[in-house]
């Protein structure tokens, strides 16, 4: 396909999203749209029709790609740092890259054509982050910090899941470090992972601290950490993004992961602060004493982890009427690996395949009764899909 393939498009744009952090990466790119003269369309049918479409789910879970043109994302931005972030990218026509980074990981696995869109990929920026460039977000971190009562040197906790006691080791090791604690779990925990099973528990035992303040879960996270000095998180994704407002990002080592696991191998971004358990209140008052220089110090990183700050919905919608219009643009699809002639063939093959797999799974998904479904799982057909869906994600890499 070529550009040119796109001039009878009409200015009508479906941004497909299954909501929460889908819909928050997509929403500034239909506003951007809509000023320009866009019809602009919300849905959570990944397989609608479309003459221009931008997914942001994870490409796997998209039966079908229906659209004329159509542009792919990530719902989170640690997607963009992992060894098999691009599986099926090439089933689209544009990918979105966030930042110089992003694009030296999707480059390190472009010889494999699963990572390729027809057209390419482009580094556009985290159009996420962009309100946070606006000059209201003061306004908006002002009438949040003033709607929780938020006051002074503050520290953040936002886990990707609550478990294995965390929290009560974060107030712990915090409380004496800061004016504030605030806590914020994710819109997707419910606390099923930690020994209470719930998070109201820990809402509870802590009702009594005016220093500890619980935010509603279902907050942006950008008001979270627009309020906070410091975060503290084991969430690859919250720590990426409170370089965005100068919140100095702190991880936790050797906290397990919600199935129990060791996490002191993991990797984080070169930015982040690593600590021990033991040592996290020695790590956040050093932080807090040289809290500037912390923030200037992550000033360079945030350039290169993210492009076009505060204008990568104008940049994306730009490049949506270069392609659509066969208009000359200043942005230039990056440049791919050299492939082996033979395995890329090959892999090419199994690219076919796995179409044809991803696109019966999600007829059968849509068709079937719930009756029948359960009857499925019974018979361990569940497994089966499973095993289908992690061989392909390993091969097509």
């Amino acid at each position: 396909m070529t550009s040119g393939d796109y001039n009878d498009l009409n200015r009508k744009l479906t941004l497909f999203e299954t909501g929460g952090a889908c819909h928050e990466v997509l929403e500034p790119i239909g506003d951007e749209a809509v000023r320009r003269g866009y019809e602009v369309e919300y849905t959570d049918n990944l397989t609608s029709k479309a003459h221009i479409g931008i997914y942001s789910a994870s490409p796997p879970t998209i039966p079908a790609v229906n659209s004329t043109l159509s542009f792919i994302t990530f719902h989170g931005i640690d997607s963009a740092y992992g060894d098999n972030s691009w599986h099926n990218w090439s089933r689209f026509d544009v990918g979105l890259l966030p930042g110089d980074k992003a694009v030296e990981y999707w480059q390190s696995c472009s010889t494999h054509p699963a990572a390729r869109p027809q057209i390419g990929a482009f580094c556009v920026g985290w159009p996420k982050s962009d309100p946070i460039f606006k000059s209201s977000f003061d306004e908006t971190i002002r009438s949040y910090r003033q709607q929780y009562g938020i006051d002074g040197n503050t520290v953040l906790y936002a886990p990707k899941y609550e478990c294995h006691g965390k929290i009560d080791e974060f107030v712990s090791q915090a409380r004496p470090t800061a004016d504030q604690l605030l806590i914020k779990h994710a819109p997707y925990d419910d606390g099923s992972f930690s020994v209470e099973g719930n998070l109201e528990s820990h809402h509870e035992r802590y009702a009594n601290e005016k220093s500890v303040v619980f935010l509603d879960t279902e907050d942006h996270i950008f008001d979270a950490l627009g309020a906070a000095n410091i975060v503290v998180s084991d969430s690859k994704s919250v720590l990426l993004e409170a370089i965005l407002t100068d919140t100095i990002p702190v991880t936790v080592v050797d906290w397990m992961n919600r199935k129990g696991k060791d996490r002191t191998n993991k990797v984080f971004p070169e930015f982040v602060v690593q600590t021990e358990i033991n040592s996290l209140q020695e790590t956040l008052c050093s932080i807090s004493n040289n809290w500037r220089s912390h923030v200037d110090e992550l000033r360079p990183f945030r350039s290169k982890h993210f492009a076009n700050l505060g204008n990568s919905a104008a940049t994306i919608v730009n490049l949506i009427e270069q392609v659509s219009t066969n208009k000359k643009s200043d942005l230039d699809p990056i440049k791919p690996l050299t492939s082996n002639r033979v395995k890329y063939t090959a892999a090419l093959a199994g690219l076919a395949f796995e179409k044809t797999y991803l696109t019966s799974r999600g007829q059968l998904k849509k068709n079937i009764s719930d009756q029948n479904k359960k009857r499925l799982e019974k018979y361990g057909v569940g497994k089966c899909v499973q095993w289908f869906d992690r061989f392909f994600r390993h091969y097509n890499r």
